[in-house]
């Protein structure tokens, strides 16, 4: 096929396939347009977008039928929902800002300060 042709064939069957006409049997039909119009990159926007607020309900749709049919954004999506909870748990832990040192410890520390000071001042 010339590429004249190839470009005409797939201009005809997205026209085909978004056109406000009912779909022809057989062409992608209604349910192919929708799918295809959500990238993977647009669908890791949203997946990030729906940690944070919840989506519009169209970019709901989108998005669960984008995650049923792609296996790598399924396992990007779990990915992300690790890493989120992580963070989440990282921040809200309690930080250890008690520590005990031992008289030894605290002296060794008091001569390597008073050293550093002194030859500072030298």
């Amino acid at each position: 096929m010339t590429e004249q042709g190839q470009k005409q064939r797939q201009t005809s069957s997205k026209d085909s396939c978004c056109s406000e006409k009912a779909p022809d049997k057989n062409g992608p039909g209604l349910l192919h347009c929708c799918l295809s119009t959500l990238s993977c990159r647009e669908y890791s926007k949203l997946a990030s977008k729906k940690l944070d607020a919840p989506l519009s309900p169209w970019e709901q749709f989108t998005y669960v039928v984008h995650r049923a049919l792609c296996m790598v954004c399924r396992r990007y999506e779990r990915q992300i929902q690790a890493i989120n909870g992580a963070a989440k748990s990282y921040a809200t832990r309690e930080l250890e800002t008690h520590v005990e040192l031992s008289p030894a410890a605290k002296e060794r520390l008091k001569e390597a300060i008073l050293r550093e000071a002194s030859s500072k001042e030298a």
